[in-house]
């Protein structure tokens, strides 16, 4: 004898998509319902265009701006989780620090602007041969990199640090008048937990000490 509520959506007969809260209700006694349908599109607009908005102030949180890979302060929050995770289950978590070579040279001699487009095609190559969606390329500071493994041993975080080197290597990165630019090359430094008896701090500062 109470009321029954289902949200569902509804095509009008003019073929819009309707969100509605659909109200059934029996009387006590009686074999039939009454059946009311409330229209709440426009509030379910309004909650979708404030979704929208959270999920891009939590971008705007946790990407780099000009790279659109992870920013500074998401990659330590990533590093936090997977530290704890990955000690606890005894697995190794490996980190890849990059560091683009001579890049002052490069903004001198090219400019700021194109420094800044060289910056976005390092990262889109890194993020190319970081295959896992468990894996995290950040932008660390700078012309600095960092890809953290979980997961993953200092031996398969090797092939993985070549593969982005030689990647950028043999890359060809255009000027903003059509120049190109080769054999631009970065530095990598790498280092690996259990493998040594370090803390999360041992474990940037091993690999940063391997640049």
């Amino acid at each position: 004898p109470l009321p029954t509520e289902y949200e569902c959506l509804i095509v009008d007969k003019l073929k819009n998509i309707k969100h509605v809260v659909m109200k059934i209700y029996t009387q006590p006694g009686q074999d039939t319902n009454i059946v009311s349908f409330f229209d709440i599109t426009k509030r379910k607009e309004a909650e979708a265009a404030l979704q929208e908005a959270h999920e891009k102030l939590r971008l705007v949180a946790v990407i780099d701006e000009l790279t659109q890979v992870a920013n500074r302060r998401q990659f330590n929050e990533k590093l936090n989780r997977e530290w704890n995770r990955l000690k606890r289950e005894g697995l190794p978590l490996s980190l890849i620090m990059c560091d683009v070579d001579c890049f002052k040279l490069y903004n001198d001699n090219y400019g700021h602007q194109n420094g800044d487009r060289c910056l976005r095609a390092i990262a889109d190559a890194i993020k190319q041969n970081v295959k896992r969606s468990i894996d995290v390329v950040a932008r660390y500071g700078g012309e600095e990199f960092t890809v953290l493994l979980p997961e993953t041993s200092i031996e398969e975080t090797q092939v993985v640090a070549d593969r982005i080197r030689d990647s950028i290597e043999t890359a060809e990165f255009k000027t903003d008048n059509g120049q190109t630019i080769r054999n631009l090359t970065i530095t990598i430094g790498i280092s690996s937990f259990p493998d040594k008896s370090f803390d999360q701090r041992g474990l940037i500062q091993t690999a940063d000490l391997a640049l």
